[in-house]
Formats: C-alpha cells, structure tokens, sequence
C-alpha cells in the first residue's frame, strides 16, 4: 500500500512538489532515501527533516500490514453519531413540508368555500 508523502505531518504541498523532482513520491521511498535529500528541500533545515522522517516512520507502522484486511465496512461511532443527525435533520425538515402543505390544502378548502 503505497501512501503518498503529502500525508506527513510537517509536509506541505512545496515540499511535495520538491520531492517529486527527487522522485519521491511515496512513504516508502522516502523512508528509504537520504535524509539529506528532505533536509535539503527548501523551507526545510535537519530538525525539520529528522521530525518528518519520524513522522513518516509513524505512518508507514500504523498502515495495514501486508496480507491483512483493508478497514472492514463497520463505521466509526462519530460516523454513526453524523448519519443520525442527517437523517434527523431530514426528518425535521420532512415534518415541516408536510406542514406546510397541509396548511395548502386547508387554505384551497376556505378558498372554494369563499368562491361558492
């Protein structure tokens, strides 16, 4: 599973930008290169570079290992905590239509009656 570089911490899109001319383009390849090369970038000083290899190092160790599963399709609690709160809303905003046509039809009612 290859995960492009920009999703470090401490990475942004210039220093993307300077790695692809590198031809580095994922974790993996970037774990693997000098770190030279990323405390060459600019805007970027040795500190810098050290704390997003580490970041990086992090990343690579929390990604799925080979030969296991992708995410199964179980949702997380705030994902679960999100859909209700849409379908509440949708629910509300059903409700008030529902109201609204309603008074429509009760006022068509008075309308026919005042045209008699």
């Amino acid at each position: 599973m290859a995960i492009p570089v920009k999703n470090v911490r401490g990475i942004g899109p210039k220093t993307v930008a300077y790695l692809a001319t590198k031809k580095i383009k994922t974790v993996e390849q970037l774990l693997k290169s000098n770190s030279d090369i990323l405390a060459s970038a600019p805007g970027i000083g040795p500190a810098r570079a050290e704390a997003a290899l580490i970041e990086a190092a992090n990343l690579m160790a929390s990604a799925t290992p080979a030969g296991k599963a992708e995410r199964t399709g179980n949702k997380s609690t705030n994902a679960k905590r999100k859909d209700k709160k849409k379908k509440d809303k949708k629910k509300d905003k059903d409700k008030k239509n529902n109201k609204k046509d309603k008074k429509g039809k009760k006022d068509k009612k008075k309308d026919k009656k005042k045209n008699k």
